[in-house]
């Protein structure tokens, strides 16, 4: 890179950066989010996930595993359902 002033990381970093995530890691972080944002489109709060770790935290850090060991979510997790609600009750087509 040339004399540009960029830190390294050291062995021990780069290693650290290798290991696999840990559940209070993923834990730690939620904690750390303000609770009134959404990570998500479903629009679960950081509260709701603080609040019910005791339920959904073994699954929560599953999904959060298996991306940083495959690079791309669980089956399923970016799905989306989209219903078409017509504006008047004699809708027969779809039209701009």
């Amino acid at each position: 890179m040339g004399p540009l002033g960029f830190n390294k990381l050291s062995i021990i970093q780069t290693q650290q950066l290798e290991q696999e995530v840990t559940m209070e890691e993923v834990k730690q972080m939620i904690g750390s989010c303000d609770g009134t944002k959404a990570p998500g489109l479903d629009c679960f709060t950081f509260i709701f996930y603080k609040n019910a770790w005791h339920l959904i935290g073994p699954n929560v850090f599953y999904m959060v595993l298996e991306f940083s060991r495959l690079g791309k979510l669980p089956t399923g997790i970016n799905i989306s359902r989209m219903a078409f609600v017509p504006k008047s009750k004699l809708s027969t087509e779809f039209s701009e």
